[in-house]
């Protein structure tokens, strides 16, 4: 009886807290989007044969757009790529990348990863070394442009630089990623600015 005479007294203010807890998932979901998947890799864009990928993106105090084509040369084994080698433990593959954008296209700061099947990322720097078995420390060119002619850039305080050097219309970048050895790379990732980037399949 005390049961049933609490549920009929509270049942007005039970209807009135469901549009209140609704609220306020909508507003953690809004919070969780808005502000954290901002900053994360969070849009991917998958293409499975060369194509276009177009992103808006912010300097800071001009909102931008690039658009560029992407498609994968090759993902092979390698003992060598520009002088590094694979580290102990690891095997070396390289990475060739072919590219097409206009000359104005802001494309010189970018990040390349190979991804697995697990979804485990692997980056150009790191687990390398040079003929002698030491640690690698050259400077190796390892974005998306042409290590001489990158393009426009944008400085520090978000203003657009332009290239002294004309990019070309279409270049290839080859570069090179250790893995554990007996990984097998499945994707690979092209990332500029954070929250969209792209996942390219590897021709078999």
């Amino acid at each position: 009886m005390r049961t049933s005479t609490w549920w009929r007294s509270s049942r007005l203010w039970l209807v009135l807290l469901l549009p209140a807890l609704a609220l306020a998932l909508a507003a953690s979901s809004f919070r969780f989007s808005a502000l954290y998947l901002r900053w994360e890799w969070s849009q991917p864009t998958l293409l499975r044969a060369p194509g276009a990928y177009t992103q808006t993106f912010s300097t800071g105090t001009h909102t931008l757009q690039r658009t560029v084509e992407v498609g994968v040369a090759a993902v092979e084994r390698a003992v060598e790529v520009e002088g590094e080698y694979a580290a102990g433990g690891t095997a070396l593959w390289r990475v060739a990348l072919d590219f097409a954008a206009a000359p104005d296209q802001i494309l010189a700061t970018c990040e390349i990863e190979l991804e697995d099947a697990a979804g485990i990322r692997y980056g150009v720097r790191g687990a390398k070394v040079n003929a002698d078995g030491d640690p690698d420390s050259t400077w190796v060119h390892r974005g998306c442009t042409p290590a001489d002619a990158p393009g426009p850039t944008v400085d520090f305080d978000g203003q657009v630089r332009e290239a002294d050097t004309t990019r070309p219309q279409r270049w290839q970048v080859v570069t090179s990623v250790a893995v554990p050895a007996g990984v097998e790379p499945t994707l690979v990732r092209v990332m500029w600015d954070r929250p969209g980037y792209l996942r390219l399949t590897i021709p078999r």
